[in-house]
Parts: C-alpha cells; structure tokens; sequence
C-alpha cells in the first residue's frame, strides 16, 4: 500500500517600524544582534562552534553553514530531516512520527546512545545525562536563525562525544525594531502544527519569543506524537565591548511508543513485540545566562553559567514490563579568554579556556501489571557525575592565506553510582576517566570561498 502526504502551510511575518529608516539606521540595528552567537568578519560569517573567531574559508575542517533563508526554502519538517540532506549526515527512527530520530556523522553509530556528534545551542551542550544523546526536537525549524556543521573531529575543543563534529543551534532573535512572525501547518496522519514568535531591538536592549505546538498520528499504528516548545532570550548591549545574555527554554512532549515491530506481529506473537502500554513523556527545562567583555581589540572575556532539568516517564516492554521515572539535573559553567598580537610579524590569535559541570539523576524501575497498574518497585539508583575541561589553541597566519593552527585539551569525568539493593550493600561504585585531545591543521585560502586544508585530530 502506498501513501501520499499532503500538507498545507500558511505563513505570516509582520515587521513595525519606520518605513523611511535609512540604510545606515538597519545596519545600525544588525549590529545591536547579540555578538555572542555570530561574528562577522570581511563579509564571512564565523562558526560559532569553533569557539575562535575564523572565518568559514579559514577553517581546517569540512563545515557548513545553514542560513535562515536556506531553512524558510527547505522541504525539511525537523531538524533531523534539514541535516540529513546536508553531506555526511544520516538520520533515522523507529516511532514512525518522524519526531524520535537519531542523527548519525560519517558511519559513527550508537545504537539508539550517542552518535558522537555534539550538540549545542548558542555554543551550551544540550544532551541526555543517562547516554549524552542528543535531543534533535527541541526546536521548531521556524524558530532556527541558522544552523552550524561541523563534520571535522572536536573534542580538543569540545570533548566528549564530538569525535565525528558538532551541530551548533542559532535561535532565532531580533531583526529589527520589531518583528512578529507566524505558521499553521495541517496534513495527512493527523499532522498538524503552530509556530510564531515576536523579537524587538530598542537601543541597548534586545529580545526575542517563540514558540511551537506540532502534533502528528504516526505513520505507524500507536505512533501518536504530541509536544511543544518556549524560548526566551534577552540581550542587553552597554557599549560595543560589553555584552550580556539570559536565555530560557522549555520543551513539553508526550509519545507513543510501536516497539520494534509491527502491529500484525504484535497481535500474532504478543510476546516478540511491545505492547500498546509504551509511552515516553518528558519535560526538559533549559536556562542559560552569559557575559562578554573586550579589552580594545585584543583581548575578550567570556563566562556563561547554563542549568537543565528534567523529568521523565518512560514504558518500554521489548524485555520486560517495566516503567522509568527519571529526574536529572545538570549545572555547568564555560569560561574562556581570546586574544590576538603579533609575534615576529606574524598575527597570532589565542583561545584559552575552561568549562565543568555536575549532574545528578534518580532513577526508579517499576513493574507494569497487564491492565497498565503500576506493581512493585524492581529497581533503583542514583548517579552523580561530574566534568571539567581546560583547552588551549594557537593559530597564526605564518604566510598571508596560510594559517597554522594547534590545540590541545584534557577532559577528566567522575561518575558515581549508588544502587540501595542487598545484593550491592548500597556502596557506591565510583568510576574516573580522563583523555586528552591534541589537534594540528594546516589552510590554505586561495580564493574568497575555497580553501585546502590539512589536519590531524
């Protein structure tokens, strides 16, 4: 049996303001955008992810970047869609909504766990504490301003879980005095979607709101996905050299879960395939906060503080009937220094910095009787772990069009896991690792926007 989608989309975008503003007047107002996600240097826009500001063209690495007109002109309904038509990225699902979808880089797989590709937005890492996998829904195409990939390796700058790149979200902000915009969207599977937002820019202060709602049956039979999501941000600009940001995010989504198998199997062999009970419900709350500061032209300061939450409930009966009740916090904090000289003639540009965090998650296993009654408690535990990273990166433009970059950083992880089971006595069970991450790279820009690099990660 074959099926056709169809779907119909309405778009609304208002803009207020002076209608008789002058050029000079809008260039004034892209420069009030909050410099903390996008640097512009002679007309080329820099990956936020390299954390060292560089141009596109100058950049040792296979990147690209996916501008907010490139993603209103995309057939793409997810995230996970857009990057999949981008080169060296594959994404797929087993829910058949098209919403639990996993994204993987260059062969890189994990199984349903990490893929080893980060995942940031506005620079912070937003993953699953339990496996670091990333969460590709959070957003709402409408709500991207645009979207970084990085398909080198990264972890001597990011560490774990970007050994095959990094996908860095850039929410949409301000554009203007004030803009409002809007989309409904309604189609076959009981599709059915509503996204808008409004942002405003008034001298120092700018600001922005959005948010989504999506629904949609499945392609599958007990497939149903239903969530939404809010984001806030706030930036306030004292001076060209003085910057601050508070930005908050919350994501709501309650899922059906098929199983692996099909429904004629299901009904068949009830005992090879989950059952109707499956469900993943979660609610994740994000906030993050950051400040800049330039000394002159040669010398910057960063320091940003992030928090996530969440709370979830997840049923999956593919071994057992059993249902998890999860809740997890991570605090972590992002510090960095940049500075550019010059030594012996040469422009040489430094990126120095350190980052940490502490999670913490209690997790509890209960058993599901057939009529969908919680049993007895099977399980429970409680995890603790906790990360802190120092990195270090050198870059200097030894001949013009020739840059040499070099970089290395250390990563140490403690967890600690406590199980109240007989059995275990209740100890704690303690883990510590730690890497080290080195890098070199060879550019060489023989055009405007082509380039040849050499490099070892």
């Amino acid at each position: 049996m074959r099926r056709f989608a169809l779907y119909l989309i309405v778009h609304m975008v208002t803009s207020i303001g002076a209608a008789s503003a002058s050029a000079e007047t809008a260039d004034l107002e892209l420069s009030a955008r909050d410099s903390l996600r996008v640097y512009w240097m002679d007309e080329d826009v820099v990956v936020s992810a390299a954390k060292l500001p560089m141009s596109l063209y100058d950049l040792a690495g296979a990147a690209s970047i996916v501008s907010e007109v490139t993603i209103d002109r995309s057939t793409a309904r997810t995230l996970p869609e857009l990057l999949s038509a981008s080169g060296g990225l594959h994404a797929f699902g087993f829910a058949g909504n098209g919403m639990a979808t996993t994204v993987e880089s260059r062969g890189f797989t994990g199984f349903g766990e990490t893929s080893h590709l980060r995942f940031l937005v506005d620079g912070v890492p937003f993953s699953d504490l339990s496996d670091d996998n990333a969460v590709w829904n959070l957003f709402d195409l409408d709500q991207l301003e645009r979207v970084e990939i990085v398909r080198s390796a990264s972890a001597s700058l990011h560490g774990n879980t970007s050994y095959t790149g990094v996908v860095n979200l850039i929410p949409r902000t301000a554009v203007g005095p004030k803009w409002t915009w809007g989309k409904l969207e309604g189609g076959s599977f009981d599709h059915r979607a509503a996204t808008g937002g409004v942002s405003w820019s008034e001298r120092a202060w700018s600001g922005a709101v959005s948010g989504n709602w999506r629904r949609t049956g499945g392609f599958r039979t007990h497939s149903e996905w239903e969530g939404g999501s809010g984001f806030a941000s706030v930036a306030l600009r004292r001076d060209p050299e003085t910057h601050a940001r508070v930005s908050v995010h919350y994501h709501d989504a309650d899922a059906e879960m098929p199983g692996a198998l099909p429904e004629n199997v299901s009904d068949e062999t009830p005992t090879l395939a989950s059952t109707p009970l499956d469900h993943d419900d979660v609610r994740r709350l994000y906030a993050l906060t950051d400040f800049g500061t330039s000394f002159g032209e040669a010398h910057e300061v960063r320091v940003s503080l992030h928090v996530q939450r969440e709370d979830r409930r997840r049923r999956q009966t593919i071994l057992d009937t059993q249902e998890l009740d999860r809740d997890a916090t991570i605090s972590g904090f992002q510090a960095s220094y940049r500075a550019t000289t010059t030594v012996a003639g040469v422009p040489v540009r430094l990126l120095t910095g350190l980052e940490g965090s502490a999670g913490t998650m209690t997790s509890t296993y209960n058993r599901v009787m057939e009529d969908g009654d919680l049993a007895e408690e099977l399980s429970r535990g409680n995890v603790g772990r906790d990360e802190i990273a120092g990195y270090l990166r050198l870059s200097a433009e030894v001949v013009p069009r020739l840059t040499f970059t070099a970089g290395i950083r250390r990563d140490d992880l403690r967890t600690e896991l406590v199980i109240p089971n007989v059995l275990l006595s209740g100890e704690p069970h303690d883990k510590a690792m730690g890497a080290w991450s080195p890098t070199a790279s060879l550019n060489y820009r023989w055009k405007e926007s082509r380039n040849a690099y050499l490099s070892v990660s």
